[in-house]
């Protein structure tokens, strides 16, 4: 079975009232968090950034580095199963002004919890939802 990763943000912005969290509409229709895969040598981190800020065009965040959220899943592509892992890092912004990607983006927005769970297309990217949850309860 062929193995392929991913790398992404989970971009979260705080204030006194809320927590959002940036979700993008892809190309395909799907709503997720931004991720893509690693360029030449890159890390997963490098790749991370690089993908969110191409897709949003945000450049001021701050990266959790030692925190990451794991999605594993296994979609068809070619005729062949693929064993996919995508690699998240929670990202804080402090500007929710985003330039998206008309390439890969068809749409985006900030969404509260709630609403981004009924967002997110995919069950793995709402138990990465969840997860961060947990970790900004656990982090104040």
């Amino acid at each position: 079975m062929k193995k392929d990763f991913s790398y992404g943000l989970v971009p979260i912005y705080k204030d006194e009232e809320k927590i959002e969290f940036l979700l993008t509409q892809h190309i395909e229709g799907h709503w997720a968090f931004p991720k893509g895969h690693a360029k030449g040598d890159e890390t997963s981190l490098e790749a991370a950034q690089r993908e969110f800020e191409e897709e949003a065009g945000i450049a001021q965040y701050r990266v959790d580095e030692g925190t990451t959220f794991e999605e594993e899943y296994y979609p068809q592509k070619d005729g062949q199963i693929l064993h996919k892992t995508v690699v998240y890092y929670p990202a804080f912004v402090s500007d929710k002004k985003v330039v998206a990607s008309k390439e890969e983006v068809a749409d985006f927005g900030w969404f509260e919890y709630q609403e981004a769970m009924n967002k997110i297309t995919f069950s793995g990217s709402k138990k990465i939802l969840r997860q961060v949850r947990k970790y900004l309860q656990k982090n104040r």
